[in-house]
């Protein structure tokens, strides 16, 4: 993705959780919203209703689902776990 000098906020996730759980850093969240494989719009039709869901191998050697919501250059992250073999399914492996 080109670079865009977005705003990240991670306020809506809970990182001591996805850190002590499955180990997701911030850098791998940004690391999937950078680079990612597939992109995925749910909702709308306005963008301030549409949740964006992004899914890529990260540095790590796994696959992560990113999910966020954006208004302007501030993307605000709402979510983020490692695939399952369902989310590899329905998000990864369409086309």
């Amino acid at each position: 993705m080109e670079n865009l000098d977005f705003e990240y906020n991670f306020a809506a996730l809970d990182l001591v959780r996805l850190f002590h759980e499955d180990k997701i850093t911030k850098e791998e969240i940004i690391y999937v919203f950078e680079n990612p494989k597939r992109h995925r719009e749910e909702g709308g039709p306005n963008l301030e209703n549409s949740v964006f869901i992004d899914i890529e191998y990260t540095f790590k050697k796994r696959i992560l689902l990113v999910a966020y919501t954006f208004i302007s250059t501030t993307i605000d992250f709402i979510g983020a776990k490692v695939a399952d073999e369902e989310d590899i399914d329905n998000f990864y492996c369409i086309g």
